[in-house]
């Protein structure tokens, strides 16, 4: 099962095809791209990282805002 661009809005938390819990910061699409979101990952130790996914690497949307 794909999830849609249309799905998934700002603040909703996903969980990835690798495992990671992740909360969409942003959607952006470049010209000519697939549409793509950054991301805020907790990390362990209250760690944080930004890094962008693609639709193809979202497993489900496990909160809405």
């Amino acid at each position: 099962m794909s999830i849609s661009e249309k799905e998934i809005n700002e603040l909703d938390a996903v969980l990835l095809k690798d495992g990671r819990e992740a909360v969409i910061l942003e959607l952006f699409r470049k010209p000519g791209e697939k549409p793509a979101f950054a991301f805020l990952v907790e990390i362990l130790d209250d760690e944080k990282d930004f890094f962008e996914v693609t639709l193809d690497q979202i497993e489900r949307i496990i909160w809405k805002r």
